[in-house]
């Protein structure tokens, strides 16, 4: 069943008149459990809030973790648990699951869109309900994503940079280049009128962008997408995360490549470097 396409993405009526001690904030601290997506319930998101979240006063960051295409959204939760309590953030953690529409969206989320549902929206609605929920810092949030995620995340980079405070892109096994000479998503081709807005490639020279990947992440990416690639086109992740790096720096965006010697095409592997990459930028004013 295909999904009317959210007219917004401000916050579900009523979130914000929670009170700071209602049952539903004071129960949620740590690692909570699953929360039905309010602008479409098929989707849905974890949270790890730090524990003491109610001494902190000041509104605190939200970061967003997108898991890879096994879908295995509280690992990619749990993973920032002791770094949210050390920098006391919020981490939203969303699932988006396959066959939600049918058997062939296993590509679902990695392209912003599909069949109707335009998963960049989605997220910036999760993010704005949390934001309302939790009392976190609005307008802007950190972003990674790692293998599928990291897809998604540079994806949506390109169209949302005033949203980001930073991002870090995890080893995506298929890339949009930032140029409009080929059409969306190998490039930027046509997304000006496939998604409503053009996308602000220029935006993203005021974010601090992280592009990591393991440097013996050599196993090659046959397939893009839902299509099979053609020869000239398949390359390691290795070579897709420099090929992006090189794009981005001559499109005047600085960003920061992290190849972490003899680490494979793992999560936990490459973690440090994202960690590292993360605390500098909380540490920001």
């Amino acid at each position: 069943m295909a999904m009317t396409e959210p007219a917004s993405t401000a916050p579900a009526a009523g979130l914000a008149a929670l009170a700071e001690d209602d049952p539903m904030i004071l129960n949620n601290t740590g690692t909570t459990g699953f929360f039905a997506s309010r602008a479409d319930p098929r989707f849905s998101y974890c949270l790890y809030v730090p524990r003491d979240y109610r001494a902190a006063g000041a509104r605190l960051p939200l970061l967003v973790s997108v898991h890879g295409g096994t879908r295995t959204a509280e690992r990619y939760r749990d993973v920032f648990a002791e770094f949210a309590e050390e920098h006391q953030c919020v981490v939203l953690a969303p699932l988006l699951p396959m066959n939600t529409s049918d058997l062939d969206s296993v590509h679902n989320y990695k392209a912003l869109r599909y069949d109707g549902v335009r998963f960049d929206h989605l997220i910036l609605s999760m993010v704005d309900e949390v934001t309302e929920l939790w009392r976190l810092v609005p307008d802007r949030f950190y972003l990674f994503g790692f293998s599928a995620g990291g897809q998604f995340a540079h994806r949506f980079a390109y169209l949302h940079p005033d949203r980001l405070a930073a991002v870090s892109v995890g080893s995506p096994g298929w890339i949009t280049r930032p140029g409009t000479e080929l059409a969306w998503p190998d490039g930027l081709g046509g997304a000006a009128e496939l998604f409503g807005t053009p996308p602000h490639v220029a935006g993203l020279a005021e974010v601090p962008v992280q592009l990591v990947v393991g440097g013996a992440d050599a196993q090659l990416s046959q397939t893009a997408g839902p299509r099979t690639r053609t020869a000239a086109e398949v390359r390691t992740r290795v070579e897709n995360v420099q090929l992006l790096w090189k794009e981005l720096t001559a499109h005047g965006i600085k960003a920061e490549l992290a190849v972490v010697p003899g680490a494979t095409h793992s999560l936990q592997e490459v973690f440090p470097a994202v960690r590292e990459f993360f605390s500098r930028q909380l540490a920001r004013p």
